[in-house]
């Protein structure tokens, strides 16, 4: 999820960042790439 900002905008949107396992982040591009590819 993407959220538009402006330069002095008042949106303050925080959250505690987390990690991917060794590992976990090639499986997630992947079956993102695999859905995206099967719904054109």
């Amino acid at each position: 999820h993407l959220i538009p900002r402006n330069e002095n905008d008042s949106v303050n949107v925080t959250w505690k960042q987390g990690s991917y396992a060794e590992g976990e982040a090639e499986q997630v591009a992947a079956a993102l790439a695999k859905r995206i590819k099967e719904a054109k």
